[in-house]
């Protein structure tokens, strides 16, 4: 039961893990560092500056490149007015 139990929360564990690093590959924001350890490599697409980007590469051998899911920022929508008299 407990070897169960084990199981059961490292899945939850790497499901959450994987959840979170998609989430932050699909962040609005037009630069990412690419960490390529486990042979993977994640994505942190939290910055909005390629110095940004450089600055949290610098020493942890990630290495920065443009968001490939950044589509600029949204648009705004204009509110109507209503003019009162």
């Amino acid at each position: 039961m407990r070897a169960i139990l084990l199981a059961f929360g490292f899945l939850v564990v790497t499901v959450a893990a994987d959840v979170q690093s998609a989430s932050a590959a699909t962040a609005p924001r037009p630069w990412c560092i690419r960490d390529g350890s486990f042979g993977r490599g994640s994505w942190d697409c939290t910055y909005h500056t390629f110095q940004q980007c450089l600055a949290s590469a610098s020493g942890n051998g990630g290495s920065c490149e443009q968001n490939p899911r950044y589509r600029g920022p949204e648009p705004q929508t204009r509110r109507s007015r209503v003019r009162r008299y």
